[in-house]
């Protein structure tokens, strides 16, 4: 599951111009993903922000998709819970 994860987020790379350079960088929604699966505090905080930013744009179905399936992989189901109150402190997932 993990490399089906990993092809469907380089696919879903959008291109972007760094300094005048084409480049292809995550979604929002696999930014998620990444820094769930990190879980440092930092990460936590950055998905908040995430969240709040990109209100009512997210693919909450890929989202929720794939961290179920971490969460179930690595036997750490607070990944799960933990955005669920992220995404409760900020309103139902129709308002994300």
């Amino acid at each position: 599951a993990v490399f089906d994860y990993e092809h469907q987020a380089i696919e879903r790379a959008v291109p972007r111009e760094i300094a005048g350079v084409s480049v292809a960088v995550c979604t929002p929604e696999d930014l998620i993903i990444h820094k769930a699966i990190a879980g440092r505090a930092i990460d936590w905080i950055d998905i908040e922000r995430v969240l709040a930013r990109q209100r009512g744009e997210l693919d909450d179905k890929y989202i929720e998709h794939w961290l179920t399936e971490f969460a179930a992989g690595l036997d750490q189901p607070e990944i799960l819970e933990r955005y669920h109150e992220l995404r409760a402190k900020l309103g139902s997932p129709e308002e994300l």
